[in-house]
């Protein structure tokens, strides 16, 4: 799915911050507090509004709702990633309802209807890639190393089996990742 690979990107991103900080003799609990910015919410947070996109997905998609809370603790945040990569794994029929309505609820009793292909693209995945990167944003402030996930060999493999060449349209300085040096 859609989410899906993030989700274990998120999952591995806190399996390498929790090995990381027991390395360190860092209490790798003292993560899940952490935040980006004072004003922001922590990474509890983060990691809970991330799963709440594909959940808020399935609960329209099926029905049922299925209620999270959030992690007080890395176990728990890794608990709620893989029981919501099960829910995703274990649905089938996402296309059919790309068709459909949604009503997303707003406060003031108020309300907007969109399509179920523009409740995906334009609403759950912008939410979803938000939370992922405050959430990795929030572990690479704590000191915790990026890592780049790919599933072949190299970097960029895809890229070079669709495209004769690559060139970069942008300066360097804005063509990495973010928070790298």
């Amino acid at each position: 799915s859609r989410f899906d690979s993030r989700l274990a990107t998120l999952q591995g991103l806190l399996d390498k911050a929790q090995a990381q900080w027991a390395e360190a003799g860092k209490d790798a609990g003292a993560l899940i507090g952490c935040k980006l910015a004072d004003d922001m919410l922590p990474l509890a947070n983060q990691i809970l509004f991330t799963c709440h996109q594909p959940n808020n997905f399935l609960d329209w998609a099926t029905g049922a709702a299925v209620p999270t809370e959030l992690p007080a603790t890395l176990a728990e945040g890794a608990a709620l990633i893989a029981a919501t990569r099960a829910r995703l794994a274990a649905f089938d029929g996402a296309d059919a309802l790309l068709g459909g309505e949604k009503v997303i609820s707003l406060p003031g009793n108020m309300g907007i209807k969109i399509d179920g292909a523009a409740y995906v693209d334009d609403w759950l995945l912008p939410n979803f890639y938000f939370h992922f990167v405050t959430a990795y944003a929030i572990l690479r402030r704590e000191g915790v190393a990026h890592i780049v996930l790919e599933k072949a060999a190299s970097v960029a493999s895809t890229w070079r089996q669709h495209y004769d060449r690559l060139h970069l349209h942008t300066v360097k300085r804005f063509s990495t990742l973010p928070r790298s040096r």
